[in-house]
Formats: structure tokens, sequence, C-alpha cells
């Protein structure tokens, strides 16, 4: 493996002590320097004053003091002069050494306030020995004070002078703080090499091995006395690198380049090792190269561990849930990407934050008692909430571990989002409830069905045999128009359940939405505005007759009941594509292209737990006897039968939107595909079957065959129907699709198979039960309940037609 190059100035620890170690002693060695210096100006400049008279001798004394100052003035080290212990100049290096900017703030400073009070008493009498003997102390190590109050280790040394014509005593003065740690650092690391469990070698400019520390002996076989003297490579080297290599590295250390890499070496028995190593150049004070240093870790055991380690931590931070580590008081140690990503906090917010600020269900003040109880069930798992910095709250699944790693408690934490889930599950909830709705809905229409198939059928019998002036018949009239709204009610409850089957055709919305209008205007009242945004370009749909008016009436009536005091109704259509892998949305429609229709008003608006149940069937806010709770569940029904979508969205005081999503149709011709004939013909005695397990409908359906000119059998089930064809010719089965023990569509096959060509008519209560395996749009199902008209219209038909 190729070694990195640092990119520090320095590689290894020992050898930046080292540097440091020398740097100061350098430095110590110009203070030694700048006093010599000094005492060779000072008895020049005393000579000057005593051995010479006039003119000379004033231009020496003035050279030798302008000699003085310039070299006080560019000293590396720190010159001050004080006069009655108060600082009267200090040079550029001593103001930085004391923290100044500039020398002007030292003047005038007492000296014990630069002096820590600490040696106060060993200053004073230093300062005594100056100025009283005149003589010079010696180099003595001190502790001052920074002007920040820091302290500062000087190393320091005073002599007399005259300043200004005044006795002041000189000091010259080191920073010797940085030399002090240093050097107890490099006692501590020289103690600590021998019994280090890193492997230690240093060899000379050469390359040859100066000295082993007993960690290499212990992992690469060899003794201090087998190596010293000898070239690293040649008992270390691998064999899985060429020489090329080896020469590379040694060429790079003869740089001055500091190398770190992981690799192999091989120990004295011929067993390879990993180790982590940093190898780098050691430099005296001039910058020469005197040897080098190699500090090596065995790393051939833990590399896998450290490997998986590292996976380990990596998938815990790009991990698709939150994971959060935090101590028993609930303070957060970790938190990984995903937490950073669905909090908004960032990293540095979220460690030490308390748990409850991201879980408002579990308060600071009880944290104690949900530690306790994670400590004694080691895990625990539950749904609570992510309260992110925005002051959202998201919903998730929490999954709680107690861990006890390295004397120390842990609660390993991880958060799935679960919004997906429950708006899924509300989905599927609420899909479910209308599903089942919708069955009860459908059967409670069926059934209906038959009641008013008697009730209207048989009120039209009695009134056929009254005269046209008998006040009776005016009974029977609003009998049968009651009836007809019941029938009415029935065929929205089947839209609901998606049981109405329709014979659809191709509809242009926008001239669907244009032709109703005027119909629309009415509805909503002169008081409120009606819009309409037609898109242009608009795909045709396919649409039974009717049910886009039947779906805007509705929808018109809710926005007018909304906007008492008046307002806006808007309709507005658009295309849409829904485009594979697309994200699920509100609407939650299949891939796919539809036509958008928007219907907006500006009402009163709906709570939320009112908007939650708009599209049940019987719900409704409206006061008794003003709403039957229909007309959300009829515009719900039809798109859904349609295969479309539907979404309610609704603001207090602002409004409702109802936005809806139809299939665009895949056919190009439009065409109507339900006609019915002008006038039901009359039958010439063919016999017909009628199969039906309610009495009442049996009945009518015989009767009104009967006038019409046919033979009638009747058959309560499919057992009786069986009996009778064996003993009779039969021209045509009519049937119900559901009954006891057998279909109607089982029956006709099962009648089918003894009478080939034998055609069959079915009825319903719901068009839904349309016979398997044919298909919707080749059925004439007669749906319950049916007149005259419409029974004869459909036999005649059945008849003409021939097999279903």
């Amino acid at each position: 493996m190729q070694p990195e190059g640092n990119d520090g100035p320095r590689g290894a620890p020992i050898d930046r002590l080292l540097a440091r170690v020398e740097t100061l002693e350098r430095r110590n060695a110009e203070l030694e320097e700048a006093l010599r210096v000094e005492r060779g100006l000072r008895a020049e400049m005393a000579a000057t004053q005593d051995g010479a008279t006039g003119a000379p001798r004033t231009e020496g004394l003035q050279h030798s003091e302008d000699r003085y100052r310039e070299l006080v003035e560019l000293a590396p080290v720190g010159i001050l002069i004080h006069v009655d212990h108060r600082v009267a100049f200090i040079n550029a290096e001593g103001a930085r050494i004391l923290g100044a900017t500039a020398p002007q703030q030292l003047v005038g400073r007492a000296m014990f306030d630069i002096i820590d009070p600490r040696d106060h008493q060993m200053a004073a009498a230093r300062m005594k020995q100056v100025v009283s003997g005149r003589t010079r102390t010696t180099i003595a190590p001190s502790t001052w004070r920074r002007l920040d109050g820091c302290p500062v280790h000087c190393e320091v040394a005073g002599s007399p002078v005259v300043y200004e014509g005044r006795p002041a005593s000189q000091v010259v003065f080191v920073d010797m703080s940085e030399r002090r740690q240093a050097q107890e650092e490099l006692a501590k690391l020289r103690a600590a090499v021998e019994s280090s469990g890193e492997i230690v070698f240093l060899t000379d400019r050469d390359g040859l091995i100066t000295y082993v520390n007993p960690e290499f002996t212990r992992v690469y076989g060899w003794s201090s006395g087998e190596t010293v003297g000898r070239v690293t490579p040649r008992i270390l080297k691998s064999g899985q690198a060429p020489d090329e290599y080896y020469a590379g590295l040694w060429r790079r250390l003869l740089d001055k380049e500091f190398l770190r890499a992981e690799y192999p070496n091989r120990t004295k028995d011929g067993r390879l090792v990993w180790v982590d190593g940093s190898a780098g150049p050691i430099v005296d004070g001039g910058g020469e190269i005197v040897g080098f240093l190699a500090v090596q870790r065995d790393v051939t055991e833990s590399r896998k561990r450290d490997q998986l380690l590292e996976l380990t931590q990596h998938c815990v931070e790009h991990a698709g849930d939150m994971v959060l580590w935090l101590d028993p008081t609930g303070l957060i140690l970790y938190a990984n990407e995903k937490a950073v990503e669905v909090g908004g906090y960032s990293r540095d917010e979220l460690i030490g934050m308390h748990a409850s600020v991201l879980d408002p269900n579990f308060p600071e003040a009880s944290w104690a008692d949900a530690w306790t109880h994670l400590k004694t069930h080691r895990t625990m798992r539950l749904e609570s909430s992510y309260r992110t910095k925005d002051g959202r709250d998201v919903p998730v699944e929490i999954t709680a571990n107690y861990v006890a790693f390295g004397g120390h408690e842990y609660n390993f934490a991880s958060a799935r989002d679960i919004s997906e889930r429950r708006a899924l599950s509300a989905q599927l909830e609420h899909a479910q409830k209308m599903e089942a709705v919708g069955r009860l809905a459908g059967g409670v229409a069926h059934d209906f069905n038959n009641v008013l198939a008697a009730i209207l059928n048989f009120s039209e019998f009695l009134s056929e045999g009254l005269p046209q002036a008998d006040p009776l018949r005016a009974d029977l009239e609003q009998i049968q128009a009651a009836a007809r709204r019941g029938a009415t009610i029935a065929r929205q409850l089947l839209v609901f359940s998606r049981k109405d089957m329709v014979r659809p055709e191709i509809v242009d919305l926008n001239a669907a939405v244009s032709e109703l209008e005027e119909l629309l205007r009415r509805l909503l009242g002169e008081d409120v505005k009606l819009v309409t945004l037609p898109a242009p370009g608009l795909w045709p749909v396919e649409l039974g007759p009717g049910q886009m008016g039947q779906i805007l009436a509705n929808l018109a009536v809710n926005a007018r009941d909304a906007m008492p005091h008046g307002g806006q109704f808007v309709i507005a259509t658009e295309n849409h594509v829904v485009p594979e892998g697309a994200p699920r949305t509100p609407l939650g429609a299949a891939p796919g292209r539809y036509v958008r229709v928007q219907v907006q008003d500006s009402g009163c608006g709906m709570t939320p737990d009112v908007a939650a149940h708009a599209f049940e069937p019987f719900f409704t806010t409206k006061a008794a006897g003003l709403g039957t709770g229909l007309g959300l569940s009829i515009v719900y029904g039809i798109v859904k039968q349609l295969g479309g979508e539907v979404t309610l969205h609704s603001v207090p005081g602002v409004g409702t939107t109802i936005e809806m999503l139809v299939p665009a149709a895949t056919r190009e011709v439009t065409q109507a595909l339900l006609a019915s004939p002008p006038s039901p013909p009359t039958g010439t005695g063919q016999t017909i079957l009628v199969v039906e397990d309610d009495e009442a409908v049996r009945a009518i359906a015989a009767r009104i065959l009967l006038r019409a000119g046919y033979r009638v059998e009747q058959a309560a089930n499919a057992g009786e129907a069986i009996l009778i064809c064996e003993r009779n010719a039969i021209d045509l089965l009519l049937s119900d699709v559901v009954m006891p023990t057998m279909s109607g569509r089982d029956l006709a096959a099962r009648l089918q198979r003894d009478r080939p060509g034998l055609p069959a008519l079915f009825m319903s209560g719901y068009a839904g039960d349309a016979p398997a395996g044919v298909p919707k749009d080749q059925v004439e199902l007669l749906q319950k309940p049916f007149s005259r008209e419409q029974l004869l219209a459909s036999v005649a038909a059945a008849l003409q037609r021939g097999v279903v």
C-alpha cells in the first residue's frame, strides 16, 4: 500500500516535541547571546566614559548608545527598563510576549502588576540586588502575567543601567512556556515509549536502525541486538511490493515528507503482520535530516473488525431510519443523517439536546421513569412523535434498546417515519369502510327495488281497472310518484355502491359543462356567480348518460347551501398525466391519462372532522328534512365507478374544493351505446319461463307477459325451473341473477346444455349482478323496478337476439 503524505508540518508526535524543544533551545541561546552582546556594549560604554575626555569621548559614547538602542529594538528577546519599579521602556518583542500590541501599552505599568504575585518576593529581592549592588543577576525562571491575565513562564536576567540620567534596571526575558511544556511532555513520552503498545524505532540518516522499543521485538520477533545497525526494509519487507516501491518511499523521506499508511510487514518467523504505520525525518536546528522515526501499530487482528465497524457506522449514519444515542438522563450523544434531515436541526444542535425537545410525549420530568422501564425490559417499541425544528410533529415508530458498554449505559433508539404508513392505513380504513357501506347500500337497494317493483306495477294494474274520473286514480298516481322517487333513491345508492351498470358514451367534458350551465345557474341562484375555466384540447372521457350532470348538480346544491349569502362556484378542467413510478398523491390514481375536474366554492367550508365523513352516504350536517346525505356519496360512487379518483379539501370560512380525476377515453368514435325501442311489441304465444324468488316480482312479471300475448311458466327457484323445462318447450328464460342454491347464469347454462340456443334474459335489483363470464356491455340486463314497457321491450329484444 502506498503511504500517504501528511498535510501538516510534522508527521509524528515525538518528532513534533523534538522540534519544539530545539526551537526553544535556539531561543534560549539567543537570550544568552543577547546578554553577552549587552555585556560587551556595557563594557565598551563604560570604557568610553572613563578613558576619554572632550569631543572624542562624547562621540564614542553616542556611537555606543546608538548601537545599543539598535540591538535592543531588533533583539529577538524581550528587553525592558524599569525605573522605581515602573516600566520606562520595553522593546517590540517584549510587548508581544506580554500580550500588548504596542510597547506604549506597558510603559508606566508597575513591575509588580506584570510579575505573578507568587513570584513577587523573589522578584523584589532580585530587583534590590541589581539596584543596590549595581550588579547583574543570573538567568532565572519567573512567572509573569500578560495583559489579559494569562500566565507566561519566562527566564529573566537583570542588570543595572542609567536611563535618562536616573538609576534603572534592565531586564532581558524570554517566553519559556512552550519549552517547559515540551520538556514535560517529552519526558513523559520518552518514558511511555518503552512501555508503549506502539512499535517505535529510530534510524540514522542512512536508514540504519539505532533504536527499537520492546513492542518492536514482541511483534516482529527481532531483538534490539539483532536489529540495531541493520537497514529496516531488509528485515521487515513483506515481499508484496517491488524494490521500486521502497526506493520511492526513501526518496520521499529524504524530501522531508511524512508518510502514513496501512501495509503488511514480515516477522522474523515469516508471518505477515498488518500495521498502521507512520514515518518521517528528524531534523536538527539547521533543518538538516539527522535520522528517521517510525511509529507502527499492529492491526492484523483488528483490521477486519475495524472494516466491519466502519461498515456498521456507515450503515447507521446513512440508515433510512433516524438513529439516536442517548445517555440515561435523555441527552442526545449522537444523531445520524436521517435524524438531521427529518428534524431540520443541525447535528451540532442535536448533540447535547434533551430528547424531550424532540418527543413531546416524553417530557423531561417523565424521562427517569421511561429510562427505568427501558432498563428493566431492555427493549421498548412504541409509536410517538418526532418534533421538527419548525414545530411539526412527524409520527414515528420508535424502537429503544438498553445498551451497557464500556462501563456506561446508553439508550440506542431508532425512529421510523410512519407518516406514509398512517396515511395509507387511513386510506385503507376509509376504503374498507366505504366498501362495506357500499355493499350494504347495494343490498338494501336490491331488496328495496323488489318492493318498489311491486308497488309500481300493482298500483298501475289498479289504475288500469278504474274509470278516468274515479277519484282513486289520483291516489294511485301519488303512490306511483312516491315509488318512483324511492326508485331514484335506490338508484343513487347503487351509484354509490358502484353497482349501477351504465352504457357509457364518449363525452367532451367541456361541452357537457357548457350544456349544463343554465341548469347549474338555476340550482345555484342569482347571488352565486358561476365561473367555468375549460382547458383547450381536453381529452374525451367515457361517461354514462347524465352522469356528469348528476355530479355537478349534486355539487351545485351542496355549494348553494354552503353560500347562503352568495359567492362563487368555479368549474375548471384540464388534462393530467400520472407517469409511471410517480410518488403517491392524495388522489392515489394509477399511472395513465386523466381529465382533472376541479369544482370549488367560496362557502363556509367544513371542519376536518366533518370533511372526513363527507363522502359517507346519509351523512349530513343539514337539519332534518333538508337533505338526504347522498349528494357527495353519489359523486364519490360515480367517479369510482368510472375508474377515477376523487378528493375533498375544505377550509372553514374559505370554501371547499372537490378534485376529480376521470380516465381519458381509449375509444375515438362518439356513439350512443344505449338505445331504447320506440314501443314494446307484443307476444305471439311464445312461452316465457319466469324464475324469481320474490313472489311479488314473479307475479308482476307473469301478469305483464300474459297480458302482452305470451304464455308464462313460473318457478321460485332453479330446481323448479329445471323440472318445468323437462316437461315443456320454453322459448325464453327470464331469471333473476341472484337466487338460492343456483344463480341465474348457472341456471341458464344448465338449461342451454339440454336446449342449445335457448335465449335468456336476466333481471336484478342492481345491474352489478351481470352474469359472470359475460362482458357487461353485451348483457341486456333488466333492472328492477321495471315498468311494463321496459319488461316487454327487453323480452322482445332477447327473443330476437338469441342466446346471451
